[in-house]
């Protein structure tokens, strides 16, 4: 899987302990190991994001919506 380009990116802060970060370091260094290529703890973080928080797909306007039976 290759990285992401981003377009209209912004950047975002918060804070993390040590352990949570040492943590995710490791995470990202397990995972690079796996796929062959260097993943930072950054873009770990935000693969782990848009699993758990995916951006709604939108809907097709003109797409039928099923009629909910009573």
């Amino acid at each position: 899987m290759k990285q992401k380009k981003i377009s209209e990116n912004v950047r975002v802060s918060f804070v993390l302990t040590r352990a949570q970060h040492n943590h995710i370091k490791q995470i990202s260094i397990s995972m690079s190991a796996q796929e062959r290529r260097n993943i930072t703890v950054s873009e770990s973080i935000r693969m782990a994001i848009e699993t758990l928080y995916p951006l709604p797909k939108q809907l097709d306007l003109f797409e039928k919506v099923p009629k909910k039976s009573v």
